[in-house]
């Protein structure tokens, strides 16, 4: 894997060409079930069918046409929109225009809360599965959970900030600066030397507040330190405090997942979230804000936790996470003390308990790695066989 990075939040990776599966008369169209692009009626149970038509036989393969399926399900809390468990070949595929980009979108639609937090399922949930493929798709939010503007006025003496939220982006009295920076919009990129507005979690000792002015759309900020690191001129962005649900997609136990010409535009926390995926390959997947949008999220662009096999980016594109684009987080554990022949106690270092019965471990010695299977996990320790 080829990866570059920078301060700016901007990282490129390969390149590869696309290839798209050709049609067949044995695939399953979610029109079949009643899903239709661009009627603004919600497609949550139209999909759900036709991933349980093509998964109960070959090939296999769901397709979408071009334009907007929404997912506007009023459910909220952890459960997922589109959700693929327990299959073991599956290939979802939607439209692309004529440069060859995704027309199809898969849009959340849920109201802002006025009161900031916000308990969201995940927009595509994959888990217990196999051989999973994600092609040609834009997965999005409408409204969708940030926004910027530009800096109209600073009053250094008084601590005050005046922003006019750019046209087409959603706002409401009282919004929390959640994950705020600064922009240089000149460029689109983070203004180098300015430190972030802010980076604590919700919740905020003061809120955006609408003032008259900006046709509608002018909020001032006080006393949170924004009047010392921004000019007039300045772009700012910040995002609408949520739980820790509502990623645009999670694959949790998934041996085998493809995401090929995905865009991520926008997300209330991370993009993506995995858990034990083993083999993921990501050709041409873009993280990258749209329209006037200047973050993509207030979190990093991808978890990578627990994975396994190869793992494998091919010109992919990510721009305005806020952390870091690609985040791979895997547990080690380390040895107490030898109690047997074939036993040994270890630390294991974890926020939770866990169950990992009859999980396969491998350590690491002086004369090199051994392999043995969990027998029994308390807290704090573990015995292995």
């Amino acid at each position: 894997m080829i990866f570059r990075s920078n301060a700016l939040g901007v990282a490129t990776l390969g390149f590869v060409a696309l290839l798209s599966i050709p049609a067949q008369a044995a695939d399953v169209h979610v029109s079949a079930y009643g899903a239709a692009a661009d009627d603004g009626q919600c497609d949550m149970t139209a999909i759900a069918d036709a991933i349980a038509a093509a998964t109960a036989g070959p090939p296999s393969v769901v397709r979408f046409d071009a334009g907007v399926y929404n997912l506007t399900d009023p459910v909220t809390g952890s459960t997922p929109l589109v959700h693929i468990s327990e299959v073991y070949s599956l290939t979802v595929i939607g439209a692309v225009d004529p440069t060859g980009e995704p027309a199809t979108v898969l849009e959340r639609n849920i109201a802002i809360a006025q009161t900031n937090e916000m308990a969201l399922g995940d927009v595509v949930v994959i888990e217990d599965s196999a051989n999973i493929t994600l092609q040609n798709l834009i997965v999005d939010n409408n409204p969708q959970f940030a926004t910027a503007g530009v800096c109209v006025t600073v009053d250094e003496p008084n601590d005050v900030v005046e922003v006019d939220v750019f046209d087409g982006l959603p706002h409401f009295d009282g919004m929390q600066p959640y994950s705020s920076n600064a922009w240089d919009l000149a460029t689109g990129d983070l203004i180098g030397g300015v430190e972030h507005l802010t980076i604590f979690l919700a919740p905020f000792p003061e809120t955006w507040q609408h003032v008259p002015g900006g046709v509608g759309r002018r909020y001032r900020m006080s006393n949170m330190g924004f009047a010392t690191k921004l000019n007039v001129g300045d772009g700012v962005s910040w995002h609408f405090s949520v739980t820790s649900f509502g990623h645009q997609l999670t694959a949790e136990s998934v041996d085998g997942l493809t995401l090929e010409n995905i865009r991520f535009p926008n997300a209330p926390v991370a993009l993506a979230s995995m858990l034990d995926v083993n083999n993921l390959t990501c050709r041409r997947v873009v993280l990258e804000p749209n329209g006037n949008q200047l973050a993509v999220g207030p979190r990093d662009g991808m978890f990578l936790n627990l994975g396994r096999g190869d793992y494998i980016f091919e010109d992919c594109y990510f721009k305005g996470v806020r952390w870091d684009p690609i985040s791979l987080f895997n547990r080690f554990v380390f040895v107490e003390q030898i109690t047997g022949a074939r036993t040994a106690e270890v630390y294991w270092h974890s926020s939770a308990q866990t169950a990992l019965d009859d999980v396969e471990t491998t350590f690491w010695f002086a004369g090199g790695p051994a392999t043995g299977t969990i027998h029994s996990l308390e807290w704090g320790s573990m015995a292995t066989r």
